[in-house]
């Protein structure tokens, strides 16, 4: 899943650890799969998918509405912006 990501593993935790905010915005912690083959390789033993899975939760919880809808729309539409624009 690497070739998805804007940012890489290594990269994702070094902007933890800078307090770097851009990590929210960016599309790897959607990308993961959670395969943990990051944690294996990793020399430290930091477990990456413990990290991915606080920063999903970190942007759930900010709880920012990202769809603006005008006027009275179809439910299928609303339920086709909900699942594009939420993770």
């Amino acid at each position: 899943m690497v070739e998805d990501m804007d940012l890489l593993p290594n990269q994702v935790i070094l902007y933890v650890m800078r307090g770097n905010e851009k990590v929210l915005e960016a599309k790897t912690p959607w990308v993961c799969a959670q395969c943990y083959q990051c944690g294996t390789r990793c020399p430290r033993e930091v477990d990456i998918t413990k990290i991915m899975e606080a920063l999903r939760s970190i942007v759930l919880r900010q709880n920012i509405d990202h769809i603006k809808m005008k006027g009275n729309l179809p439910q299928i539409a609303l339920v086709s912006a909900a699942r594009k624009y939420t993770g």
